[in-house]
């Protein structure tokens, strides 16, 4: 917030009667003289205390009236940044009022210089005529706001501009009849920038952002939108803090079309709603992070929660670019662990926006889970854990399942020649067991039990040559099912712990230089299987992470089918990023046997032209299907005193109607300019069209 017009109370050394009683004055010029009324100080005066610091050529300070007199380039300045320079000025400290000629503040924490022809105080009020205010150069301001009087309220800090003009340059732009800010550091209630914009289906869209902050601990934006063809809505979100390590947002919405619009547009949903809630909180049972001290415990909780009735409470929210999923979820996650023991509680909620009804989707409501960490028996190098997994699957419409899992893992290790060598040998018991409810099935349980052998040899070696330093890090593991027991209906959506009798390979390396840059990593990993039930090759995955200089990036991943004879995926990037450049592009393949491939391409990029102008792009290409989802190109220009961006954008979104999902194409500009400190306006406008396949978009 501003505190520009605080620097008037400079003139005033204190506003209060009993501040020179208070504050501490040491006075310093070239020449000193007093009389029984008047102390006079000429030749590089200055005046300073704890709090203010004031410069002069000359200075008359009356004992009688207790006033100052400064004349000649005096410069005042306060503990809070604030600069003020004029001619000369007279302060009458028991009647709390001055009047001064000229005056010019500078405030250093929010750039701010102010300039008036005439200032007069009475009491906390300050009234100032002919003046103008800026955040940029004086001497040549790219915009300036002139007005022809203000008051400042120095008890409620809040600053009133009447008949205020905006120039760009010397050109007068916008004409308001008043201007309010507050001066004040903290929090504000108050409008912030209004949002205008254009859609070719909706007309113009306005957005009119208030903001409440009546408390430090929380505040609250209230969003009111009227699109003139479609309708009017209101977003809110509320911020608060309820302790120093706990917090939350709640973001809330509705919006509603008019009949007709809905009936043009087949929508499904005359009203659009929904909230977001997330809140964490990192020790929920003890605040001071000693829950049950004797065992050092502590705990998190964690909440992610979103419920819509549509699609559309997304893309009508002016702080979203649109959804990027058709899947809203949900979580609520507690855990709660020492050194010894975790605890977690996981909750699980998934809505299907393309879908008319969710009761067949499958949640997880609730997945509990313990896990007890690796202790030594009595017997030397033998360590043992265990772990403990509940899975609720539920829906309304279904297969139920209610999943239990049991894992008791027993390691014997041993580090060979002078450990170089690492050696482990582990017996694992298995157990799961399912019971299925609210749909008739040949069995309504599953049991499954197992226990395998796994035998592992490592090594971690690291040697230094002339340029730089080679670390390699060898993995084997065998893994031999001894016993396996099934019984009861397996579903296809319960995953088992089914280890199969295998070899794995890894190979970890990670190249160095001298000062600990990490300018190449390799990693690769090969399963071999001894199972009918596989193919004897697992997929062979191999990645690349080299930096040719710390600016570029190059990033290369490969999962190859020896069963299928061919890359089942693929995923490849380059970052190039420097002070004045950026550049990135990922591509990623993926291969479905029975269901079309993966294949896109995203990429943006940015560039400085010079010390205040960028341009930026961005673009996702679908391969596969040959259209582009996506793409951007813009321009900004960054001051220090303002700002402006414009972007182009054409992008597909979904949408629900009456018929189930389907998608638009929108086409569209954004112009943002800003103020600083003020704000600003952003306009956008859009055209949009129904997508009724993808032929469509490879005939653009």
């Amino acid at each position: 917030m501003l505190r520009i017009f605080t620097a008037i109370l400079l003139l005033l050394l204190h506003l209060d009667a009993k501040a020179p009683k208070k504050d501490k004055f040491i006075l310093y010029a070239k020449k000193i003289t007093s009389t029984n009324s008047v102390i006079e100080a000429e030749g590089d005066v200055l005046l300073y205390s704890k709090k203010y610091t004031f410069r002069a050529n000359r200075a008359l300070y009356h004992k009688a009236t207790k006033s100052i007199d400064l004349f000649g380039d005096v410069y005042i300045s306060d503990d809070q940044g604030n600069i003020t320079h004029l001619n000369k000025t007279s302060v009458n400290l028991n009647r709390y009022s001055f009047n001064t000629k000229n005056l010019f503040i500078f405030n250093r924490e929010s750039d701010i210089w102010f300039h008036s022809d005439n200032v007069s105080s009475s009491k906390d009020r300050y009234i100032l005529k002919g003046s103008a205010l800026s955040s940029c150069d004086r001497l040549d301001p790219d915009w300036m706001i002139g007005f022809t009087k203000g008051v400042y309220n120095k008890k409620e800090e809040f600053v009133l501009l009447k008949n205020p003009t905006f120039y760009i340059k010397n050109r007068a732009v916008l004409y308001l009849p008043w201007f309010a800010f507050p001066t004040a550091k903290e929090r504000k209630s108050g409008f912030l920038k209004p949002i205008f914009g254009f859609e070719s289906r909706e007309n113009i869209f306005f957005v009119m952002p208030y903001f409440i902050a009546s408390h430090e601990n929380w505040d609250l934006e209230l969003d009111p939108q009227i699109r003139l063809n479609r309708g009017q809505g209101l977003y809110a979100t509320l911020r608060f803090m309820d302790s120093r390590r706990s917090g939350g947002v709640l973001n809330v919405g509705f919006f509603n079309d008019k009949k007709r619009y809905k009936r043009k547009h087949n929508l499904k949903n005359i009203t659009h709603y929904g909230l977001n809630f997330q809140y964490f909180n990192a020790y929920l049972l003890d605040k001071k992070g000693t829950f049950l001290e004797k065992d050092s415990f502590k705990d998190g909780l964690l909440a992610d929660i979103t419920y819509l009735n549509d699609i559309d409470y997304i893309n009508l929210n002016h702080k979203n670019r649109g959804a990027t999923s058709k899947l809203a979820t949900s979580k609520i996650n507690y855990v709660l662990f020492n050194d010894n023991h975790f605890f977690g509680l996981y909750n699980k909620y998934f809505i299907d926006t393309e879908k008319s009804s969710n009761s067949d989707t499958l949640q997880t409501l609730p997945s509990l889970e313990y896990h007890y960490f690796s202790h030594r028996f009595k017997i030397p190098n033998i360590l043992y854990s265990f772990d403990y997994k509940f899975k609720n699957n539920y829906r309304k419409s279904g297969l139920n399942a209610r999943q239990q899992e049991f894992l008791l893992p027993i390691t014997f290790s041993k580090a060979l020649f002078g450990e170089y060598l690492n050696f482990q040998i582990s017996e694992n018991l298995y157990y799961s067991k399912v019971n299925y409810s609210n749909e008739t099935v040949t069995k309504d349980y599953a049991d499954y039990f197992s226990n395998y052998h796994k035998f592992e040899l490592s090594s971690d070696l690291t040697k230094r040559f002339d340029t730089f330093i080679h670390n390699i890090q060898l993995y084997s593991s065998f893994v031999v099912p001894s016993k396996e027991k099934r019984s009861g209906y397996f579903a296809d959506f319960i995953p088992f712990n089914l280890e199969t009798k295998n070899l794995s390979l890894k190979l970890n390396e990670y190249f160095y230089h001298f000062d600990g840059f990490n300018f190449l990593t390799h990693r690769m990993v090969q399963l071999f299987y001894d199972d009918e039930r596989f193919y004897k090759y697992g997929d062979l995955e191999n990645q690349i992470i080299y930096y040719p200089t710390k600016d570029i990036k190059l990033d290369n991943t490969i999962f190859y089918s020896h069963k299928f004879h061919r890359v089942k995926k693929l995923q490849s990037s380059l970052d190039y990023r420097t002070k004045r450049y950026y550049f990135t592009i990922n591509h990623t393949y993926e291969y479905k046997e029975n269901d079309k491939d993966t294949n896109f391409l995203a990429s943006s990029f940015g560039a400085k032209i010079d010390r205040v102008y960028d341009i930026f792009g961005s673009l996702d290409y679908n391969l596969e299907d040959k259209f582009t989802k996506e793409w951007t190109v813009g321009w900004r220009m960054q001051k220090k005193c303002w700002e402006y961006m414009f972007r182009y954008k054409e992008s597909v979104t979904p949408n629900l109607t009456s018929k189930g999902a389907e998608s638009l194409i929108k086409r569209g500009v954004l112009l943002s300019v800003s103020f600083h400190p003020f704000g600003g306006v952003k306009y956008e406008y859009n055209r949009e069209s129904i997508l009724t396949s993808t032929e469509e978009l490879r005939d653009e």
